[in-house]
């Protein structure tokens, strides 16, 4: 299913002859869903800024657009969020990652937005793939430490079924949609707000079991012990080291969620033979019979 949706976009991309070329930055907030997050669609306290650039073709009489570009963003989540009468609360996990995200995406227009015609405006819907970058960190009595490295929940641990640590690059599907809006003929600004489906469980570096803690100091250390229960849970372990309470919950995938807006400046556009760039003049850019 991946390399089918990676096959389309380049496809797209590479026969699609495009109405008008943008070239865009956009800026907005960036916030996590996962077993740290105290609402389903996350906290507002948790929200970071983000911001990013992409490349957009738009196409198929102004219906279709494609993009590849980056955001920049944080993401965190903390169980003090939690109201004190849910347990989660005295769990007392939390963490920060800087997360890089490289994404495609394509926008299916519901209008069509084409200078050529005067077609100003346009709400949109999408969806992609992105591979992205993190690494989650917390604090150790004032010190930054990378979880992941540590293997808080018994990774590399032959007695807790030698799990291998999670991989630190991951694939999404961002799905989401917002409004267009063409100015002067050559600017166009987005409102949006993509929902980024993600591949792991591990971006709060929460996701199974508790495990002994001693056996965890013994094969990974002393901060993996401390970092893997910071609770005042009274957890029994069996035979083999494993809690009687789950750390988190293993049937959901983790996400993130980008809410955005963007300026756009069209390169290029296609009203008649070939491209021609886009230059601003009062009034606007000269208008032109479409050839669609």
């Amino acid at each position: 299913m991946k390399r089918i949706l990676i096959v389309l976009l380049v496809v797209i991309a590479a026969n699609a002859k495009a109405q008008f070329t943008e070239f865009g930055l956009q800026m907005g907030e960036m916030h996590y869903i996962g077993d740290l997050s105290a609402h389903q669609l996350g906290d507002a306290k948790q929200a970071h800024v983000a911001f990013g650039a992409f490349v957009r073709n738009t196409f198929a009489k102004g219906f279709l657009s494609v993009r590849a570009g980056f955001n920049l963003g944080t993401i965190s989540g903390d169980d003090r969020d939690f109201p004190t009468s849910n347990s989660l609360y005295y769990r007392n996990l939390n963490f920060e990652s800087y997360v890089q995200d490289f994404h495609g995406i394509l926008d299916v227009n519901l209008l069509s937005i084409n200078p050529c015609e005067g077609h100003f405006f346009t709400p949109y819907l999408s969806g992609g793939i992105s591979v992205f970058h993190f690494n989650p960190f917390a604090q150790y009595f004032g010190q930054t430490v990378y979880l992941q490295t540590l293997g808080t929940e018994g990774q590399g641990i032959a007695q807790f079924g030698n799990k291998p640590k999670y991989a630190l690059t991951q694939i999404s599907f961002p799905v989401g949609g917002g409004f267009k809006i063409l100015a002067r003929d050559i600017f166009v600004v987005s409102l949006e707000v993509m929902y980024h489906f993600t591949t792991t469980d591990y971006l709060d570096d929460v996701s199974g079991n508790y495990y002994d803690p001693a056996i965890i100091q013994q094969y990974n250390g002393k901060t993996a012990a401390y970092m893997s229960n910071r609770s005042n849970y009274n957890i029994k372990y069996d035979a083999n080291g494993v809690g009687n309470i789950l750390r988190g919950n293993p049937n959901k995938k983790d996400a993130f969620v980008v809410s955005s807006i963007s300026v756009t400046y069209l390169i290029s556009r296609r009203c008649g033979r070939g491209f021609k760039g886009m230059g601003y003049r009062k009034g606007g850019a000269t208008k032109c019979s479409s050839d669609f």
